[in-house]
């Protein structure tokens, strides 16, 4: 095979794919790649529950960037790409507030990973 070409791994019914993955654990990593999300599951797992706005307060302070602008950024990177995300996925619920749905094992265990590397303080 090319190194052009990207390998195609298929997923078979009983959940594996040709290399013994999990699609859970892909899910996973996909939920857990980018920054925002981790540290909206951060605040949700220390509070519970949280407006939208409030999460853009937050992560706009562990951010190091207060400013109105920044914070209209960041909710709308929420509004339109993160909870969407987290929310497909069942693991948030945005009813008025947005609270944890469910975490799978696996995105627990490599959110604690994550925050003993990055969690700001």
């Amino acid at each position: 095979m090319s190194s052009d070409t990207p390998e195609i791994v298929a997923t078979h019914t009983d959940g594996y794919d040709d290399r013994g993955r999990t699609a859970d654990l892909d899910d996973a990593f996909d939920l857990l790649a980018d920054r925002r999300r981790r540290y909206v599951l951060y605040y949700l797992r220390e509070e519970g529950a949280a407006d939208v706005e409030e999460l853009a307060e937050q992560l706009s302070r562990w951010e190091g960037t207060t400013t109105p602008e920044h914070r209209r950024r960041i909710l709308t990177e929420l509004h339109h790409k993160h909870l969407p995300k987290l929310t497909e996925n069942g693991v948030v619920r945005v009813e008025g507030s947005v609270e944890v749905a469910h975490m799978s094992s696996q995105i627990e265990a490599y959110l604690d990973l994550a925050a003993e590397q990055e969690r700001p303080l």
